[in-house]
């Protein structure tokens, strides 16, 4: 068979794949809204959702770049596209097996997408689909949410140094962390420097002006946060604990430079954690 046969016949057996992904979509979104009818609270009832499906792709990320880098040429990802309409209409004979790997859901109505290249599905062509599935499932829920419940980060976040909400500016750096793409998430990139100066910039993005490595005379602050009424010092660690963050504070005096501000004083230890890829741990204490 010639490479343009070859290239032709994977044209169109991946037309088919993208055909049945995009009717495991509709049928997702079609429960989705049905669900959403019961919820008391739909938009903690979609992050969740968001929130699983997120963990479920990193814990077999490994697997799914393994299957991915074993592209022979364009269109060929080890046999993970290669379905045809006969194929599709036998999907049912293999209803077992794949149930034996995951279980069925509205979610995961795997049966619609299955390829098939042998007798039986493998393990790693099963979840290739469903990895597919999944990413795409992420972003549709994520630009449901944006759309149905928008928020606005800058003016929430600065309400919250304001007002001296804790659960609410903590609720909204996790927001921030949790929004990431996973692919830049490299292990060996993770470091208290790389949370820290992803806050840095994270607020600066949102207009909140904050200052880095502030000097003083025992040490250096991780992150200062000036408000009318207010001093917001930051300590930051990586797979520690919030209370080592915090007492860090005090033990360096970071805060003794603003004790004639006239202002309240704040000290907010953080502690970063490589496993949740976020805050794992987030103390504070006032200053009167």
């Amino acid at each position: 068979m010639s490479f343009e046969t070859w290239n032709k016949i994977q044209d169109a057996q991946e037309e088919t794949y993208d055909i049945l992904i995009d009717k495991t979509l509709k049928n997702s979104e079609f429960f989705l809204k049905i669900n959403l009818k019961k919820q008391t609270d739909a938009k903690a009832y979609i992050e969740k959702l968001i929130y699983n499906q997120r963990e479920y792709f990193e814990i077999y990320k490994p697997v799914y770049d393994a299957i991915k880098f074993k592209t022979k040429h364009r269109g060929i990802k080890y046999g993970a596209k290669f379905i045809t309409a006969k194929q599709y209409k036998e999907r049912d004979k293999y209803q077992d097996l794949i149930a034996a790997y995951y279980p069925r859901s509205y979610y995961e109505p795997l049966w619609n997408m299955i390829d098939i290249t042998c007798d039986k599905p493998t393990k790693d062509q099963i979840l290739y689909c469903q990895m597919e599935y999944r990413l795409k499932w992420v972003d549709y829920l994520e630009k449901y949410l944006l759309k149905e419940f928008p928020t606005n980060k800058f003016s929430d976040l600065e309400k919250a140094f304001d007002s001296v909400n804790f659960e609410a500016i903590e609720d909204n750096i996790k927001s921030h962390f949790s929004s990431i793409p996973y692919d830049f998430y490299h292990s060996s990139n993770l470091s208290e420097g790389f949370f820290g100066s992803n806050l840095y910039s994270y607020l600066k993005g949102i207009k909140i002006k904050n200052n880095p490595e502030v000097h003083s005379a025992f040490g250096r602050a991780d992150n200062i946060i000036e408000r009318t009424d207010y001093v917001y010092c930051f300590e930051h660690k990586f797979d520690k604990t919030g209370e080592e963050a915090l007492n860090q504070i005090f033990e360096k005096k970071y805060l003794d430079p603003y004790k004639v501000s006239g202002k309240q004083l704040i000290a907010i230890g953080i502690n970063f954690s490589s496993k949740l890829r976020n805050i794992e741990s987030f103390k504070f204490r006032t200053l009167s």
